[in-house]
Parts: structure tokens; sequence; C-alpha cells
């Protein structure tokens, strides 16, 4: 995929996706795709505009692919999961499925992209009220306004770091296989 260019009202824009592109993503979306596809052409395109500008404001791993070049994407020097390497002349699949992603978010919650961090969570039932810290998110993830457009681009986030898909130990067993999510011990094996 690459680069397109959208005209909003007078004004042209690029995009990591353009507004068909969009509407087969989401079309199987059972959440956001029904939010996309009852907005109007002009909302698509301002709110594809505006998820490639979000996405831009993020700091990503690699370089550009050209100096010259006024978005962040296509980029060099990035590989995918398998090993091999991202094509530097286009932009990945993954960077326009988050654009889509994004765009629908914004159109189902125009404040998405907002900090909506919150540390102190209460829950009342009845007589009782408990107040717990809520599971705090990465800056990244936190910020990025779209969980599962999130997890689609994390990998090529600055600062990520690299997790392969399995962790193998010696025998080929995966060596956490007896282990919680915290690294306790499950008394298995």
């Amino acid at each position: 995929m690459s680069l397109t260019t959208l005209t909003v009202g007078d004004y042209d824009y690029r995009s990591y996706a353009t507004e068909a592109e969009a509407d087969e993503y989401l079309g199987i979306d059972p959440v956001l795709g029904p939010v996309w596809s009852t907005a109007s052409d002009q909302t698509k395109l301002a709110n594809l505009a505006a998820a490639t500008r979000h996405i831009d404001a993020h700091a990503w791993a690699g370089k550009k692919a050209s100096s010259a070049q006024a978005t962040e994407w296509p980029r060099a020097d990035l590989t995918h999961p398998d090993g091999t390497a991202v094509d530097s002349a286009t932009v990945p699949d993954e960077i326009e499925w988050a654009t889509a992603l994004l765009a629908a978010t914004l159109v189902q919650a125009p404040t998405a992209f907002r900090d909506r961090d919150t540390a102190v969570v209460t829950d009342t039932t009845g007589p009782r009220s408990v107040t717990y810290y809520h599971r705090r998110r990465s800056d990244a993830q936190r910020n990025f306004g779209n969980t599962q457009a999130y997890r689609l681009v994390r990998r090529w986030l600055a600062g990520a770091v690299p997790t392969p898909a399995k962790a193998y130990g010696t025998d080929g067993v995966s060596e956490f296989a007896d282990r919680d999510r915290f690294g306790r011990s499950l008394g298995i094996g």
C-alpha cells in the first residue's frame, strides 16, 4: 500500500488508507463497522486524515525511507516478525489497518486520542465499595487510542523490544509453561 491524498473540503491531506480500503477492512468489524458505515464520506475522509496525523505523532523505529517525505511512513531498516525486511517503498498493511481502526474510533468517540488513563477506580455494589488501581497500560498503548490498532503496529514503535512468537527452552518446550503471567510456579511438571 502507498500513501494517498484525500480531499476534505478545499484541502488535501495525506492518509495511509483510502476510504475504500477502510470500508473493506471495517466491513466485518462488529463494533466499529456499523459506526463507520453510517458516517458521511467527508466525515470518513476527515477522520482518516486525523488518524494518519495521530500515527505520525508517535516515535517509530527505523528511519524515514526518504528525508524529503512529509509523513513517518514508509520507513527503512525495519523487519516483520518472521525476519523479512519491511518494504521501504510502501506502507505496511498493518499501518493501513491501524489507520482505518483509528479513524473509525474517532467517528465513534471524537475524544478517543486524549489521555484516558485513570489511576484509581472505585466500584460500588450495594453497601460495599472497592477502590483499586486500574491496570496501567504503557504510555504508547494508552495514548494510541485503540488497543487493536496498537497491537497491529507496536513492534515498530521506537523503544519497542522485539519478542519472539514463542519462547523455547533447550529441549524445545516453552520454559514458561509452568508459570502464570506473574512468573509464579503453577506446580506443573
